[in-house]
């Protein structure tokens, strides 16, 4: 079942998960994560650092070059503010991230 997966959140506890079974399964893994805290070491995995939310980001360019067969969308935050304390950033990363994702895959 080789194959490209595209893991969003590939630093998290559970995106960590998914890129180590890929791994196992010999899946070539493009891990985007918004910083760089946890970097797998493989050949078989490319690690790109930005945020999702920016429709702008040259990074997209590098999404849009390659045909996935799978895509694991592990982004969001664990605590939900309220929207007039911080909860916008809950509900941007989770719309407009995904819109930006969509409109950057094949």
């Amino acid at each position: 079942m080789p194959g490209n997966i595209l893991v969003l959140g590939g630093n998290g506890f559970i995106g960590q998960h998914v890129i180590n079974e890929s791994l196992e399964r010999n899946m070539n893994v493009v891990n985007i994560s918004l910083n760089s805290n946890t970097i797998f070491n493989s050949s078989q995995i490319t690690n790109q650092f930005f945020d999702i939310t920016d429709s702008t980001s040259p990074n997209w360019m590098n999404i849009k070059a390659i045909n996935f067969d799978y895509v694991v969308n592990c982004v969001g935050y664990g605590q939900h503010s309220l929207f007039l304390e911080g909860g916008d950033k809950v509900l941007k990363v989770h719309f407009e991230g995904i819109i930006n994702l969509i409109n950057n895959l094949k």
